[in-house]
This record gives structure tokens, C-alpha cells and sequence, in this order.
């Protein structure tokens, strides 16, 4: 029997040796590859987490770069200012019902005006907006009076009864108040104030504003919830208080003067961008209109002179009557801001207001309807 050559028996030692290590090499790949599909089996199965009771998102009402967090439990309230008006479209929606004391200590139930369009404003003492807001409101009640129920809730927490009265005294809001006691806000999910809504004969929500609202873009949703429960609303005009002043010439100009023609009055300021801005369109309106109507500006810088301000009517070409405030005569046609135009017909009533930079159209179409008594 021949010998078993060395060489040979070492190469097939070897052999053996690489094919055993193969064979290692290959379980721990495959046993790697079922790790990862067990793993990834563990992942997909496993219960989801808890999700988070808060929400964060970015508020397009309140102010730029502003974020605002509310949780579920319970919800807060955020009395931030809002300057922007934005008109909210909804789906009618039942209002959700309350009762608070007023402040003057009466119960105060939402669901007792049922069959009347209600104007349900939240706000803060405190707010500048709100604050602002106080003239559109006012303008309100003095033109629909009794025809409507106004209704504003107070979120101050530092307010009494007593400092919500000679809130609402100082800009004589006659309407009915309230402060939130109860946390009526949460259920109207409100984001910031002044927020306000209206609320048609059948309770049921037609309209929403968030931030400073013009009295004419709440008269339009006043109506538009009237006709909606089948009642009709006809605001009464109120009628544009007189004053007397002397004009930049130093001659006697009185508002009553002018009963029997249309009247475009003005407030502004001669250093106000807005009201420098708003010439173009007075301008244009002068010229369109003529002796056929009479507009006044009354200028509410206290800085200007009769020369300043004729310095300033000559630089725009604006040939209708002009007179400083010297007597305060804004304070009676209750209004925030400037420019603040009133289109006064012949007999005396206000027809219509615009705060803010306005439109020839729009002025021209309000003048039209003065016309027509």
C-alpha cells in the first residue's frame, strides 16, 4: 500500500480548513440578514406613541411670526391684539349657548334672544385693538339701536364690574357686558380678540371677524344673518353732529349750514401717509362732483397753522373747504384712526363711513346713494 504523500495530505487539510470557514462566513451573513428583517418586523408591529396634547401652528391673524399653542385640556384662551381683520366664512353653526352675569350682577343668557340677530363681541379692556374697535361697535348700536342684541364679553381676569363699567362709560357702549367668568371664550375657540360674531334669529352663527372690524363690514353681515332667518333690520342713520369752526381762512364754517346738499366730511392729519395718499382720490371726487356736493377736511394736527395747512391743501390742488380741529370736534363722530371719511345726506344723516384709505368708486357709489335721500 503506498504511502500518503505529505504535500497532498497538507493541500487537503487547507482545503478542508477554507471551506469550513466559508461555511461560517456564510451562516453569519445569512443570520445578519434575518436579524435585520426580525427587527425591522418588531418596528413595524409596534403600538404607536402617545400622541402629544398640544398643538403648535402659526396664527394668520395675529401677528407676523407670531405662534400661538393651544391644548386640548383645557382649552386656553389668548387675549392676543389682533390689528387685521379677517372675515371668517363658515358653515352656520349653532352658537354654543351661555349664561353669565352681566355687570351690573343680572343673569345673562345667550339663548333668551332667540327670534333677533345678535352681534357677541370678546375682547380685553386692556387691548389696544379692542380698544380701537370701541367706534365701529358704537356706530353699531347708534344705527340699529333695539333692532339687534349686542352683546361684549370681557377676558380681563384683573376686571371688576366696577372697572367695567367705567370702561364701557368712557366710550358710551350702552349694549349689554360681561365679564367671562365661566370660560364662555373656550367654547367659541377664540384665538385672539377682538373677536367678534354674529348670530342670526335661528342661533346659528353666519359670520365671524378676528382683529379691528369696520361698523360697515358688520352692518353688511348684520344684514346678511337677518335675511338668513327671513326678518328684515333697517338701520336708522344716525344723524351727523354739528360744529362750528373757522376755516383756514379764518371765516365761520358750520355743518349745518350745508342741510339740504350732500356732504363729504373728512378727518385727517396733514402728516398721516394714509390721508396723503387719500388726496388722489378726494381730488378726483371734487372734480367729478363739483358745486354739487360740499366736502370739508378737518385737520386734526395739532401742530399745523392756517398758513401750514393752505401751504399743504395748495400742493394738492384741493379747492374744498378746510379747517383745523380746534374744539374737538372728532370726538363726536367716534372714530380710531385716519383718514375717516362720513357721507352726510341733505337732511342731515349719516349714510355711510370709511376708515382707511378709500376708493373714488367707492366714495362716488355711497355719494350716489345720499343723493337719492
Amino acid at each position: 500500500m503506498p504511502k500518503p504523500n505529505p504535500k497532498n495530505m497538507k493541500k487537503r487539510r487547507l482545503e478542508t480548513k477554507k471551506k469550513k470557514s466559508g461555511n461560517r462566513k456564510t451562516a453569519g451573513i445569512f443570520l445578519f440578514i434575518m436579524g435585520v428583517i426580525f427587527l425591522a418586523y418588531l418596528l413595524s408591529t409596534s403600538p404607536p406613541a402617545s400622541p402629544s396634547n398640544t398643538i403648535t401652528q402659526t396664527s394668520t391673524t395675529a401677528s407676523p411670526n407670531t405662534t400661538i399653542t393651544t391644548t386640548y385640556t383645557p382649552p386656553p384662551v389668548s387675549t392676543t391684539p389682533l390689528s387685521t381683520t379677517q372675515t371668517n366664512t363658515v358653515t352656520p353653526a349653532i352658537a354654543p349657548d351661555f349664561t353669565l352675569q352681566d355687570d351690573n350682577g343680572k343673569p345673562l343668557t345667550l339663548s333668551t334672544f332667540r327670534g333677533r340677530v345678535v352681534v357677541l363681541e370678546f375682547m380685553s379692556t386692556t387691548c389696544p385693538h379692542c380698544q380701537n374697535e370701541m367706534a365701529a361697535l358704537v356706530s353699531i348700536s347708534k344705527a340699529y339701536g333695539s333692532s339687534i342684541v349686542m352683546i361684549s364679553v370681557d377676558l380681563n381676569p384683573s376686571d371688576t364690574d366696577e372697572s367695567l363699567r367705567n370702561f364701557t362709560a368712557s366710550y358710551g357702549a350702552s349694549w349689554m357686558w360681561a365679564r367671562d367668568t365661566t370660560g364662555v371664550s373656550s367654547a367659541y375657540h377664540i384665538m385672539g380678540v377682538p373677536a367678534i360674531f354674529i348670530i342670526n334669529a335661528n342661533d346659528l352663527i353666519t359670520a365671524s371677524f378676528s382683529g379691528e372690524t369696520s361698523a360697515v363690514d358688520l352692518s353688511q353681515q348684520i344684514q346678511v344673518a337677518a335675511q338668513s332667518s327671513s326678518i328684515t333690520i333697517t338701520p336708522t342713520p344716525p344723524v351727523a353732529p354739528d360744529f362750528t369752526l373757522q376755516d383756514d381762512n379764518g371765516k365761520p364754517l358750520t355743518l349745518s349750514t350745508f342741510r339740504g346738499r350732500v356732504v363729504v366730511l373728512e378727518f385727517m392729519s396733514t402728516t398721516c401717509p394714509h390721508c396723503q395718499n387719500e388726496m388722489a382720490a378726494l381730488v378726483s371726487i371734487s372734480k367729478a362732483y363739483g358745486s354739487s356736493i360740499v366736502m370739508i377736511s378737518v385737520d386734526l394736527n395739532p401742530s399745523d397753522t392756517d398758513e401750514s395747512l393752505r401751504n399743504f391743501t395748495a400742493s394738492y390742488g384741493a379747492s374744498w373747504m378746510w379747517a383745523r380741529d380746534t374744539t374737538g370736534v372728532n370726538a363726536a363722530y367716534s372714530f380710531a384712526g385716519v383718514p375717516h371719511i362720513v357721507i352726510i345726506n341733505a337732511n342731515g344723516l349719516i349714510i355711510a363711513t370709511f376708515d382707511g384709505e378709500t376708493s373714488t368708486a367707492t366714495i362716488s357709489q355711497q355719494i350716489q346713494i345720499a343723493m337719492k335721500g
